[in-house]
């Protein structure tokens, strides 16, 4: 995402909380078909493959940068504290 790469992933902790569905597809863990039907649906789509690519860069760079990280650290510390 962050080469504006369009991406196909398995539905597993990680890709589950990065990749939304205007960026990518998820695929069900240990299933070909999905995945090979996914492959095949951008594969067939130009349009969707470069939707893909600039969603997702966009994504990373709105919401997994360097600069926000120690303020997300943070958030997610004092809410740890607090509960």
């Amino acid at each position: 995402m962050a080469r504006q790469c369009p991406v196909i992933a398995t539905e597993c902790k990680g890709p589950k909380e990065i990749l939304t569905q205007d960026c990518g597809i998820l695929v069900p863990i240990n299933d070909a078909t999905a995945l090979s039907n996914a492959i095949l649906k951008l594969a067939q789509d130009d349009n969707l493959r470069q939707t893909y690519a600039l969603n997702g860069r966009n994504r990373i760079l709105s919401h997994f940068n360097n600069k926000d990280l120690p303020n997300r650290l943070k958030k997610i510390i004092e809410d740890v504290y607090t509960k």
